[in-house]
């Protein structure tokens, strides 16, 4: 007579095994593929005083989306950049130049472009960007963020 309740407790372990085997399956799925040729270019949200709210990352050349949160008008002076590039070459850049623009009012966002002299190769990249600028009175400060992705 009360076999009705071993049925469905059968019938529920049946599919809850199931759904267990589906879940691990999926998580070992993302685990192996590597998230960051998902999700494509990824930098960090602050570089210091700095929001980066854009980035993209050419062969030598690299755009940052930039608002200055220094409360202050600043001047971009100098750049390095550090890291990886086409699997496991170290990167380190040469001189620095400039483009777009260097100069920020408070709460101004602009583009700040990073050209390395030695060109960055395609492939994937992991870079530390170091920014010198000067803030009002205070000079040579840093600040540093890093971007990873593929070109």
């Amino acid at each position: 007579m009360n076999r009705k309740g071993q049925s469905a407790l059968e019938y529920l372990m049946t599919y809850g095994w199931a759904l267990v085997v589906i879940v691990i399956a999926v998580a070992a799925l993302v685990i192996l593929i590597n998230p960051s040729t998902i999700q494509g270019d990824q930098c960090d949200a602050k570089f210091g005083q700095f929001t980066v709210t854009q980035s993209n990352v050419v062969a030598g050349q690299a755009e940052l989306v930039l608002v200055n949160q220094t409360g202050q008008a600043v001047n971009f002076t100098a750049a390095t950049v550090t890291g990886t590039h086409g699997g496991s070459t170290t990167y380190t850049s040469g001189a620095i130049a400039f483009g777009g623009d260097q100069n920020y009012s408070p709460n101004q966002t602009g583009t700040l472009v990073v050209n390395p002299a030695n060109d960055l190769s395609s492939g994937a990249y992991s870079l530390t960007y170091t920014l010198t600028y000067d803030a009002g009175s205070l000079t040579n400060l840093t600040a540093t963020g890093s971007c990873r992705g593929t070109i």
